[in-house]
């Protein structure tokens, strides 16, 4: 069976709705969430708007 991290990580990142507590739930950085979610847009639309609070 074949899955793509980077759905697993865009899943973890709309229920944090922070990169950096995905990054500290998934254990990798915060630049890898980014790049995963980058990528994943890459082929598609925007996932997310992007902002300070």
């Amino acid at each position: 069976m074949d899955f793509d991290f980077r759905l697993i990580v865009f899943y973890t990142a709309a229920q944090h709705l922070n990169f950096t507590k995905t990054a500290s739930a998934l254990f990798i950085s915060q630049p890898a969430v980014s790049k995963n979610i980058q990528e994943l847009e890459k082929n598609s639309v925007f996932l997310f708007l992007r902002g300070r609070e």
